[in-house]
This record gives C-alpha cells, sequence and structure tokens, in this order.
C-alpha cells in the first residue's frame, strides 16, 4: 500500500516541482514578494496565472518524455547546440535581471534616505523663515542649507540614475532640479539680507518710510519653492519606494497623502498671516500651479485601488489681476470645493481692496479652478 502510494506521488512530482518552481518566479518578480493589499490587482496577473498553471503541465510531459527528448537531440545534434545556446542566453538575461532589480533596490534606499533628509532641512528652513529675519537666524538657515546639496549618499545615487527606466529618470531628474533651483533661491535671498544690512549700516537708502529691503520680496519665491521641493521630494520617496521597496502600499500612500497635507497646510498658514502674499507673479503662479498638476497626474498614473474617497479634494483658484498699468499679476487660493477657494479668493480681494487699500482690476472673467491633490 505505501510503495502504490509513493509510486503516485512520483508520477505527480514532476508537475508539483513545476507549480513550485513557477510560483516561486512569479512571486518574485510579478508580484515582487508582496501581497496585494487594498484590492490591488497587479499588471500581469492573468499571464502569470496561466504560465503557473501551464508549467506543471509542460514539467510533466518533460519527465514523461525525457528519454525520447535525449535520443532526438543526439539526432539532431545542431538544433540542441542553439537550444543550449538559447538556453545559455536566457540564463544570463534571468541572472542580469536579477542584478539590476537588486542594484535598484540599494539605489533607491539611497535616494529615500537622502529626499527624506533634505524635505526635513527644507522644513527647517522654512520654520526659520516664519521668525524675525535676524543675524542668528540666517546662520542656522545655512547650516540647513548646506544640507540640501552636500550629500555623497545622494550623489551616489544620482551617478546610477541609468539604472532606472525612463519614467522613473524623469521623476527623480524633476527632483533634482526642483532641488537645485531652491537650493539658489535661499542663497539668492541669503545674499540679498546681507546686502540689505550692508544698506542699513551705510544708510545709503532716502525713505525709510517707503523702503521694502529685496529679500522681503523674494521670500514668497522662497516659501513656493521650498513647498514644491518638499512636495517633489515626498512623492519621489513615495514612487521609488512603491516601485522597489515597500511591502505595506496602504500605509506607504497614507503617510505620502498626510506629508502632502501638511506641507500644504503650513504653506496656506503663512499665507493666511500676509495676504499680500496671495498676490503672485504670473510666471510664479502659473510655475506653481504646472507643477502641483505634475505631481498629481503621476501619482494617479501609478496609483492602485486603495480607497480615498474619505479624504476631502484640494483645488487651486487662481485669477489674473492688474495693480498698476504695467503690473499684471495672479491671486491664488485653495479650498475644499471649487466654490469654497474661490469664496477665500473673494475674500482676500475684499480685503487687499478695503483694508490695505490697494487699487486691484479683476483681468479675466473665466479663472482657473483644478484640483491638484493626488487623491480624488
Amino acid at each position: 500500500m505505501v510503495v502504490n502510494n509513493f509510486h503516485s506521488i512520483t508520477e505527480v512530482l514532476p508537475a508539483i516541482i513545476g507549480f513550485s518552481i513557477a510560483g516561486i518566479l512569479i512571486l518574485k518578480f510579478v508580484f515582487s514578494v508582496k501581497i496585494p493589499q487594498y484590492n490591488e490587482n497587479p499588471p500581469g496577473v492573468l499571464i502569470s496565472s496561466f504560465i503557473f498553471i501551464v508549467s506543471g503541465f509542460l514539467f510533466e510531459i518533460i519527465y514523461i518524455y525525457w528519454s525520447s527528448i535525449q535520443s532526438w537531440a543526439e539526432g539532431n545534434s545542431k538544433i540542441a547546440f542553439i537550444f543550449t545556446i538559447l538556453g545559455g542566453f536566457c540564463t544570463n538575461r534571468f541572472l542580469k535581471k536579477i542584478a539590476d532589480d537588486k542594484e535598484k533596490r540599494e539605489i533607491s534606499v539611497l535616494f529615500r534616505n537622502s529626499i527624506d533628509l533634505q524635505v526635513k532641512s527644507l522644513q527647517v528652513i522654512n520654520l526659520y523663515l516664519s521668525f524675525a529675519s535676524t543675524e542668528e537666524n540666517i546662520n542656522c538657515m545655512k547650516i540647513y542649507k548646506n544640507n540640501l546639496l552636500v550629500s555623497k549618499a545622494y550623489d551616489t545615487a544620482l551617478n546610477k540614475i541609468g539604472i532606472y527606466d525612463e519614467k522613473d529618470i524623469d521623476i527623480i531628474s524633476k527632483y533634482s532640479n526642483e532641488l537645485q533651483q531652491c537650493f539658489n533661491y535661499i542663497e539668492r535671498f541669503l545674499i540679498e539680507f546681507k546686502l540689505d544690512e550692508d544698506i542699513k549700516v551705510k544708510e545709503t537708502h532716502f525713505d525709510s518710510i517707503e523702503y521694502q529691503p529685496q529679500y522681503e520680496r523674494t521670500l514668497i519665491i522662497v516659501k513656493i519653492a521650498i513647498l514644491t521641493t518638499s512636495l517633489f521630494g515626498i512623492f519621489t520617496s513615495y514612487y521609488l519606494s512603491k516601485h522597489y521597496l515597500n511591502n505595506n502600499l496602504g500605509k506607504l500612500q497614507d503617510e505620502f497623502f498626510n506629508e502632502y497635507e501638511e506641507i500644504l497646510d503650513k504653506f496656506k498658514e503663512k499665507l493666511s498671516f500676509i495676504s499680500e502674499l496671495y498676490i503672485m507673479n504670473e510666471v510664479i503662479s502659473s510655475d506653481l500651479f504646472d507643477k502641483l498638476k505634475y505631481i498629481r497626474n503621476n501619482f494617479i498614473e501609478s496609483i492602485n485601488s486603495y480607497n480615498v474617497s474619505s479624504r476631502k479634494p484640494i483645488y487651486l483658484y487662481r485669477i489674473f489681476i492688474r495693480k498698476t498699468v504695467f503690473h499684471r499679476d495672479n491671486i491664488v487660493t485653495f479650498g475644499e470645493s471649487p466654490e469654497d477657494a474661490k469664496n477665500n479668493c473673494d475674500s482676500i480681494i475684499e480685503y487687499l481692496k478695503n483694508t490695505l487699500k490697494l487699487e486691484i482690476e479683476i483681468q479675466d472673467s473665466s479663472p482657473i479652478c483644478e484640483i491638484i491633490s493626488p487623491w480624488k
């Protein structure tokens, strides 16, 4: 009885081996050894299921007819040689893919850790910008500014960017460009602050009442640069973690959403204290809008079916105004709906006109209002 049972097991053993090998490969290269969460449907699920089912029958056939296959190979040595070469080629490709995937994971870790540190440094700089501009605060900002680009881990990862796909390179390089631009704006702000200190010492300005330091006019540019760079940073970190590192996609996505809301809320909070900051140069406001839309669109392209309906959307409302004959600006506000964003804009216009006595002329009867939050 035991012998018969053993004989039955040996008959299906090739199929079991085939199922096992195919299952391991599918988990490794299709699912990346991750259990889909929140009803996520990974690409290739139908193909992988088909391969898994066929693999058992294929190994069974090879096992049964192995002696015939050997006899055929001996009589067709040239064809067998070709199959040997193809087998070697496929094996090399297989091993290369394993090495490439390992390198991508390692470089993604370097990117994620470096970007997280850079975003934290930007938030500290942003905090110091909220305080009075003193020599002590400026010196502290310089310390954190130097952390933005002086990173061996980040430089190492950036030099290896060619290992990624075209889409990955586009996202990483966008963040890198944003970081460099933000660094330049902060550097400009610090230089202008130093020049203003020299002006005060030399007392070269004529009317101290009307005089406005240049660095104060640069402040909104720096704040927007910190906002967009921080959002690009957390999105790039999320994107790389999602594709190469993280096992818990739901938790990862929640963390990204929470950080996105927190960074944007800090920016809106600063605007609410200084209503004039809602008035932005047309180029700056357009750039802000385009970058927020870029993050949203690229997030949606890679999104899974995780339910985000409980989160309130964020809309950006932008209207063209004219303060002087030669000066055309935008007023930019945010809201949880188009109506909310518009009401916020109307309140700002009313405040600027009635309280600050600014002469503002609305230039556009069709303002721009679109959702900019990554979630729907």
